[in-house]
């Protein structure tokens, strides 16, 4: 138990744990649980037991379908208005950059993914994706997005940090925002607050973007510091290609994937 928690929050954390697992997890109890867990090792293990026997159980449901009953993915999709910056890419380098879609090192049992060449630990920072249809259960994506999605994300920030955004770049070296929201004719938003602890923690929204690309490189990144949006545009556009994006500074770790789009 934590420190501060009391008897009454442990014991509604055990219930919100035992109905996540179960499929029945409401949205505020699930918050609640998560917001939970970092500081509570008592916690951490029965939620950990539950895993590890839902990878056992066949009759299990899957993680992306607990998941998204405890992210509340119930509304019908929002529309979000889009910023798009393109940079012209000289078509013999077009040419010649490699578009590999690939399940990275470190993709856990719900699809989410840990930055490049990290082992696939408890300190490793996750996201995942999903696409939002109105009427139906969200879908957790691994590998493709269609054009035109309504898209919704989620993480995990075990390093604790204090800001997040997320975005997407093609082969175009188009930038499509995700969170923080850019409109075309606002001024350059910053990172927004995130939530510490395993996760995942889900952002509000579902954003609409019609990408232009075949290839979309969604990258999260979790920050010590408010990063703002243009100041990463410029990095993008300095960058080699779309799929290698320098480092984006200290403080900043970085997790990204790429998707094939479909039309």
């Amino acid at each position: 138990m934590t420190a501060t928690a009391s008897p009454r929050d442990h014991r509604r954390s055990q219930r919100a744990i035992d109905a996540h697992f179960a499929g029945r997890a409401s949205e505020p109890a699930e918050r609640a649980m998560r917001a939970h867990l970092p500081a509570c090792a008592s916690c951490r293990r029965r939620y950990d037991r539950h895993l590890l026997l839902a990878r056992l159980d066949p009759r299990a449901l899957p993680a992306e379908q607990r998941l998204a009953v405890g992210l509340g993915f119930r509304a019908a999709p929002v529309a979000w208005r889009r910023r798009l910056l393109s940079f012209a890419v000289p078509l013999a380098v077009a040419a010649v950059v490699a578009l590999i879609v690939a399940r990275p090192h470190g993709a856990d049992d719900a699809g989410g993914f840990t930055a490049r060449g990290a082992a696939t630990t408890s300190s490793a920072a996750r996201f995942w994706t999903y696409r939002i249809d109105a009427g139906g259960p969200p879908h957790l994506l691994d590998r493709e997005i269609r054009a035109g999605d309504y898209l919704a994300f989620a993480y995990s920030n075990p390093a604790g940090r204090p800001f997040v955004m997320i975005f997407g770049v093609d082969e175009h070296r188009h930038v499509y925002w995700f969170h923080p929201d850019w409109p075309s004719n606002g001024a350059a938003p910053s990172s927004i607050p995130a939530v510490a602890g395993p996760g995942p923690h889900e952002l509000a929204g579902a954003v609409l973007h019609q990408f232009e690309g075949r290839r979309l490189n969604v990258i999260a990144l979790l920050s010590d510091r408010a990063l703002s949006a243009s100041a990463i545009e410029a990095q993008v556009a300095a960058a080699g290609s779309f799929e290698a994006l320098p480092s984006f500074g200290e403080g900043i770790s970085s997790t990204q994937k790429v998707f094939e789009v479909r039309r």
